[in-house]
């Protein structure tokens, strides 16, 4: 359904943010103290702009926060960005979603979330650390998801004829390895497949997978994906988002 969005920050994420949203016919207000950056936006985007601080109470009344389903806060600074979607959630605006790339509030993220009521928190850096993470840990996963938190991935992995689970059935999957993981989607063929205990994998089959972080990569282990372990690591840049990937 289309919503009033209010983007906080014309810059290149709230530029990007603007242009897909106004293809889906949202009513959108971009807010940003810049007059060019607004002035930018308005002539590329059918978007309302207002030039002004985002934290600022009449501000925010100006875009009608008191009216918006969702207001977006990705400014260059956390504090104006926190302070903005707390404003705007007590105006009346529904969801609240705010940027926030200090690792000093990564720990806050889920206090900011259920006591003081945004919709989500966004980290890009502490992203981009667990995607590395991710791909560190299953180096021979096609792409690997996380839900729940984290506290769930879902990887993806191609099987060949080399494969320990070739010709495997599912229901004698523990005696390969015995973690607990579960095989939610096989695609074959441009076909994809809910299976049961009796599917065969195939070489060529794309599986799905799905577990904790830790039996995923028991299991990795235990049907030969990873023979070695990764122990050397060159972080080159050392600001304050190195220790994310600690």
């Amino acid at each position: 359904f289309l919503m009033k969005i209010i983007i906080l920050g014309a810059g290149k994420v709230g530029k990007t943010l603007t242009k897909y949203m106004a293809n889906e016919d949202h009513d959108i207000i971009v807010i940003d103290q810049n007059a060019d950056k607004i002035d930018d936006v308005v002539n590329q985007y059918d978007v309302i702009g207002v030039v002004g601080n985002g934290g600022s109470y009449d501000i925010l009344m100006e875009a009608n926060a008191n009216e918006a389903d969702l207001i977006i806060c990705v400014t260059a600074s956390d504090e104006l960005n926190i302070l903005a979607g707390l404003m705007a959630k007590q105006m009346g605006t529904r969801h609240t979603i705010a940027r926030v790339r200090n690792p000093d509030y990564s720990k806050q993220c889920n206090f900011m979330q259920n006591q003081l009521g945004f919709s989500l928190i966004i980290n890009p850096e502490l992203e981009a650390a667990n995607e590395i993470r991710r791909t560190l840990s299953f180096p021979s996963a096609v792409k690997v998801e996380t839900f729940a938190r984290g506290k769930v991935e879902l990887a993806e992995f191609n099987v060949d004829e080399q494969s320990q689970l070739c010709n495997i059935q599912l229901s004698k999957l523990k005696n390969v390895s015995k973690t607990n993981v579960l095989v939610c989607a096989i695609s074959r063929n441009d076909e994809v497949i809910i299976p049961d205990g009796n599917y065969v994998i195939k070489s060529g089959d794309h599986l799905y997978i799905t577990g904790s972080h830790r039996d995923l990569t028991r299991f990795c282990f235990d049907i030969g994906i990873i023979t070695k372990q990764i122990k050397n690591v060159m972080i080159i840049g050392g600001g304050e988002n190195r220790f994310l990937f600690s």
